[in-house]
């Protein structure tokens, strides 16, 4: 598929992002200790480079001619760099918190912690499959972590899947207030985009996380 001469053509955006992620599987393959690629994919990939030493040249010039072409033809989305970065950031955020919700449902009793949770499930989602859409972000899928506003640790995590009854209930409303107020901080960043579709999640995100938090305060304070 790639000849060792690099005889292939970059004409688009997409046609660059393709052959990077394409060196990328191949890559993975030729890492040490990585089983991400089989054998018959890099192959294919490399059509018949096999050889670890020409394969890793090839992988080389191929990623440096896509970086090169993506470099100076920048990417025409309509979602700006801080767009996508939000998004790279906040999917994981809303997957922890969908974790956190999945844990409520099956170990609290109490309906309104039940109720919360399950509005939280269904609302962060959708989002999420609506942020996947944005476009990639340089950031790469650990940008979450990079900016952990308000996420909990491995310990917390732990400390929540082991709680039981009233302990839970506690640990699970002080988390999501904290973990509301990250997403709050982290919306900031796309509130005033001049994508309407962007700008309208930041401040849906605002809006109705700044409302959960004020009842999960009230059902702390019972």
């Amino acid at each position: 598929m790639i000849p060792a001469d690099l005889s292939i053509e970059v004409a688009t955006l997409d046609d660059a992002k393709e052959l990077a992620e394409i060196m990328s599987l191949a890559d993975q393959f030729f890492t040490p200790g990585s089983e991400s690629v089989g054998q018959t994919e890099a192959e294919e990939i490399l059509n018949g480079y096999i050889d670890s030493v020409e394969a890793r040249k090839v992988i080389d010039r191929a990623s440096g001619k896509a970086q090169a072409f993506i470099t100076v033809h920048p990417d025409s989305s309509p979602f700006s760099a801080d767009d996508q970065m939000f998004a790279a950031m906040m999917i994981p955020h809303h997957e922890q918190a969908i974790q956190m919700s999945e844990l409520a449902l099956l170990n609290s009793t109490d309906p309104e912690i039940i109720a919360l949770a399950s509005e939280i499930k269904a609302a962060q989602g959708p989002e999420i499959e609506q942020m996947k859409n944005w476009g990639s972000s340089m950031m790469g899928s650990h940008a979450g972590h990079m900016m952990d506003e308000g996420m909990l640790n491995d310990d917390e995590m732990a400390q929540l899947k082991d709680a039981k009854g009233a302990e839970f209930d506690r640990l699970f409303l002080e988390g999501m207030i904290k973990h509301h107020q990250g997403a709050i901080a982290m919306a900031d960043m796309i509130i005033d985009s001049a994508n309407e579709e962007a700008a309208l999640l930041g401040k849906n995100i605002v809006e109705s996380q700044s409302a959960e938090i004020e009842r999960m305060r009230q059902m702390l304070s019972q």
